[in-house]
């Protein structure tokens, strides 16, 4: 058995500094096994510190596959805040020679594959990432290496967008982010671990929205505070859209129009803003609904609700029959998040973020943001009966 030590070195700034050539620390572990690896520039980052250089996070985790297609863990054993470190093998790997190209993908994912013959790495894109100060969070990035033992260079896949934030010691919980073309951002993903390039595998249910969640939140001041999501490069046409929600489920909405172009191992920022949350958002839920896209997409059944000024909801639905079924609850809504009970006493599958854009209105469940609701105002059809009868089935849309 050999214990196998990778040393890593990312010496980076943000995009506005200059280039630098990489930085390879080259270390002999033993008398037949030595690994180089360096970052393919300065843009390269895993996470930033204040002055804008890449450190690692202790415990940080990656991928290695070594002459074959075995999916090792391998740990970081330094300190959040190095730069320079070395990472080893979780379990010992036994192996005597290191020949031929290795495969390196940060973060580890247990099912990250990675196919020898065709040079592709599989993983996932996740759809929520987390917050961290004046950078990406641990694991807002996927990089990846394609090498042999003495030419390793880890790559970005991601870009960035940068929102700067101004607020009145508003408390920051979340950003959500979507394409006003309804494109795709997370879900499997096929990476060519060579150049770094990644697309989408084909789904019938892609997943549009992305989420940047902060636990303890964010105090919002004067001064701007900087927000990264990571997002796979591509081009969005006709804009984003971004949902910022406060600790007190008050939410804003901003939208542009402008074309954004998001490129590997770039940071788009978009101008300052303030925060300035929307209270009266309240009243706008109450009117009558129709159903136009769940989970991305129009769905093959039919639902209408209708909801009161005391926040009374009725749900008619034709999911596994041509009947139409009605269900009565009784909602609670507040700062835009709405839970409910049907009168028989059954609750809610689910609580609901609630965003309201003049005619539209969009549920997301707050446990899945794969689970999106896109709803318009609209009139009941005549053909809808008043009052029911009979249940077809126990299968409730809410």
């Amino acid at each position: 058995m050999k214990r196998v030590f990778i040393y890593l070195i990312a010496v980076i700034t943000i995009v506005a500094c200059a280039q630098s050539e990489i930085d390879i620390v080259h270390q002999e572990v033993s008398s037949d096994i030595s690994l180089s690896v360096g970052f393919e520039s300065n843009n390269t980052r895993i996470q930033l510190d204040r002055a804008g250089k890449s450190i690692w996070n202790v415990n940080d985790r990656v991928s290695v596959f070594c002459g074959s297609e075995e999916n090792q863990e391998w740990k970081f054993q330094g300190t959040t805040g190095d730069r320079v470190g070395t990472i080893s093998p979780i379990n010992m790997v036994q192996t005597t020679s290191v020949d031929g190209d290795i495969v390196v993908v940060y973060p580890y994912e247990v099912n990250t594959e990675h196919n020898a013959q065709n040079n592709t790495i599989n993983t996932t894109v996740a759809p929520k990432q987390q917050y961290a100060e004046e950078s990406y969070g641990s694991n807002g990035n996927i990089l990846v290496a394609q090498g042999t033992n003495d030419n390793l260079s880890l790559k970005n896949v991601y870009g960035w967008l940068k929102i700067s934030l101004t607020g009145d010691t508003q408390t920051v919980k979340s950003i959500s982010l979507t394409g006003n073309n309804g494109e795709q951002l997370a879900g499997d993903v096929i990476i060519n671990a060579e150049d770094a390039t990644i697309a989408f595998c084909p789904t019938a249910d892609p997943i549009k929205t992305l989420r940047l969640d902060s636990e303890a939140g964010v105090v919002l001041t004067a001064e701007p505070t900087s927000f990264y999501i990571g997002i796979v490069p591509q081009t969005f046409d006709s804009g984003i859209t971004i949902e910022i929600e406060n600790s007190l489920g008050e939410r804003m909405v901003k939208s542009t129009s402008n074309r954004i172009v998001i490129s590997r191992r770039h940071i788009q920022p978009m101008k300052a803003f303030k925060f300035e949350p929307d209270t009266t958002t309240s009243d706008t839920i109450v009117g009558t609904w129709h159903l136009a896209e769940w989970r991305g997409i129009k769905p093959s059944f039919d639902v209408y609700m209708s909801i009161t000024d005391n926040y009374e909801v009725t749900l008619w639905q034709r999911i596994e029959s041509r009947q139409w079924e009605i269900f009565y609850s009784n909602a609670y809504y507040d700062n835009g998040t709405i839970s409910g009970v049907y009168t028989d006493g059954t609750a809610w599958r689910a609580t609901y973020s609630v965003m309201v854009d003049g005619d539209a209105m969009t549920w997301t469940d707050t446990e899945d943001v794969t689970d999106v609701s896109l709803y318009i105002r609209s009139e009941l059809p005549k053909e809808i009966p008043l009052a029911i009868t009979r249940s077809v089935t126990t299968e409730r849309f809410l």
